[in-house]
């Protein structure tokens, strides 16, 4: 039966984001899926969105699907402080043409200069606002300077990075991983930054509203976002 509703979903979800074509359907529900700790089901969504692609014709297209969900990966992990998602690719792994695999290795490069701690506080500046991201910077500075530069050199690494995913779409990878995971107070950050860069107030409840289907399809309850409103009313 689970298996069956998993199913429904990834074909539902395919079927209703079929004219996006920017792969972000796919990356959002394995995201959600891992997050809700059945990661096991990656490599049915991973067939899904290869399938009509040729490998003959179309190895461009099967590539591509692999570095969206790698990325989706790296941007995610970090911020949600488990593997879930990077363990969900292990399926996937495990089907997967090896010639689908990208000819260009690792996408990141990890140095800490003076223009990458710049990088990494106009990023927070840019999520958080100046006035927290100022707090931030200086506690981490005082208490904890080497997870400082880590915390800088992560982000000017990768999430200032925009060559896969743009801001918002980072954004929303992390709004849905945190509330899949019912971690609702911390998503609340992530929530504004989406707002207060492009982002509408009907996507959140959009994006919550996603989480709430793919957990349900399983068979579990999050929590939601309570108090959605009253936060959105803030920006």
């Amino acid at each position: 039966m689970e298996n069956q509703a998993i199913v429904d979903l990834i074909d539902k979800t395919a079927e209703s984001r079929a004219g996006d074509g920017d792969g972000m359907w796919y990356c959002e529900l394995i995201v959600c899926l891992a997050a809700l700790a059945k990661g096991e089901f990656a490599s049915l969504v991973y067939n899904k969105a290869i399938t009509g692609m040729d490998p003959e014709t179309d190895r461009d297209g099967r590539k591509r699907v692999w570095e969206l969900l790698r990325e989706a990966a790296l941007k995610v992990t970090p911020v949600t402080t488990n593997w879930r998602v990077f363990k969900a690719l292990v399926p996937i792994i495990q089907v997967m043409d090896p010639l689908d695999v990208p000819d260009a290795g690792g996408f990141h490069t990890f140095t800490l200069g003076d223009a990458e701690k710049k990088k990494g506080e106009a990023w927070l500046a840019r999520a958080y606002g100046e006035e927290r991201a100022t707090r931030e910077i200086a506690v981490t500075n005082k208490y904890a300077p080497d997870y400082g530069d880590y915390l800088r050199m992560v982000i000017a690494s990768i999430f200032d990075d925009e060559k896969i995913f743009n801001f918002l779409q980072t954004e929303t990878l992390l709004i849905l991983a945190m509330i899949s995971q019912n971690e609702y107070q911390m998503t609340a950050t992530h929530v504004l930054a989406y707002v207060r860069n492009g982002g509408t107030k009907g996507g959140v409840r959009l994006l919550i509203k996603f989480a709430e289907e793919v957990a349900e399809a399983i068979g579990q309850k999050i929590v939601g976002f309570p108090g959605l409103d009253e936060l959105l009313g803030t920006v």
